[in-house]
């Protein structure tokens, strides 16, 4: 029996690399220092969080006002930093609920009835958008907020003033949730047995284990 909580950024650590996600995650032996670019983008969601909530200076993120402004307009009850949790049965349970198995944080989510919308602010490149995200944060909103049937839901890049959106509906959640139920299943066989096998891959340079047999030297010029 799972017990302990599993968020997206785990799952996708997981699928990445297990060994990564034991040592960062399970025995923490490697902490994930800042960089730059995460310094910023806690930096830019904080003040996008102000000021949707308080309407607080954005300071040097100024360039964001027309983006928060027309999320602001839109219809519906705001919430900044939405906190959720599910447990086994795939019940809403309080954040620090001990028996959660998933957790996660919606920048911003906008309910309107029967309607919903998520929001998730990326300062990072537009490239290559990961939806698996959305799915996630989709089901939280149906599990936290039985009275919505349909999600908007959206990676804003907002550095780049473009945007994923996908479309959800309750009625496919189920579905939705064993695919989720699998990787669950799969970290907990690894917990279970100890087996953490290291992946190799382009990101290997950036992992913070560098024990690892597959760590490497960034690349010059490369942050």
């Amino acid at each position: 029996m799972i017990d302990y909580a599993l968020s997206y950024s785990g799952i996708k650590t997981y699928r990445q690399c297990p060994r990564q996600y034991h040592e960062t995650r399970v025995i923490k032996i490697w902490p994930r220092e800042d960089t730059q670019a995460t310094l910023y983008g806690k930096d830019v969601h904080s003040a996008c969080e102000n000021y949707v909530k308080s309407g607080a200076e954005l300071g040097p993120h100024s360039r964001f006002k027309p983006l928060l402004d027309a999320l602001m307009a839109l219809r519906g009850d705001k919430y900044c930093e939405l906190k959720f949790a599910v447990d086994q049965k795939l019940q809403s349970v309080d954040f620090d609920d001990p028996t959660a198995l998933f957790r996660g944080v919606a920048d911003l989510v906008i309910v309107d009835g029967k309607a919903a919308r998520v929001i998730d602010y990326k300062t990072g490149s537009d490239k290559y958008p990961d939806p698996d995200q959305l799915h996630l944060m989709a089901l939280f909103i149906f599990t936290h907020f039985p009275q919505v049937d349909e999600v908007k839901a959206a990676l804003l890049f907002i550095v780049h003033d473009t945007s994923y959106e996908l479309t959800f509906n309750r009625h496919n959640q189920r579905e939705m949730w064993l695919e989720w139920g699998k990787h669950a299943i799969h970290i907990d066989n690894a917990h279970q047995n100890n087996v953490w096998n290291p992946k190799s891959s382009g990101l290997c340079p950036w992992c913070p284990v560098k024990t690892c047999e597959f760590w490497r030297e960034k690349p010059k010029g490369r942050r």
